[in-house]
């Protein structure tokens, strides 16, 4: 059975990159592709993921914040945080 996974990701190129690279590999099915995480809670409970991809900077609700209101609800879920900064 693949594994749910729900993508935080406002980059337009790299959540396409992402879900590209998702749905070729049979092992995943993406259940939620979300530009930002201001419904994190709302978007976990009805998306039912197995794993959250999470990026850091987005507009409205930054990742950090979300990750501490999923494990507040769901401890257990496991969390992939990461990011892109242009800067050198």
């Amino acid at each position: 059975m693949a594994i749910k996974v729900s993508l935080y990701e406002d980059n337009n190129n790299l959540q396409q990159s992402i879900t590209t690279m998702l749905q070729w590999n049979h092992k995943y099915n993406l259940v939620a592709d979300l530009p930002d995480a201001t419904d994190v809670i709302a978007d976990i409970t009805s998306s039912k993921p197995d794993a959250v991809l999470m990026d850091i900077d987005m507009p409205n609700s930054n990742g950090v914040e979300a990750v501490k209101r999923i494990t507040a609800v769901n401890e257990t879920l496991p969390i992939d945080m990461f990011t892109v900064f242009k800067d050198d």
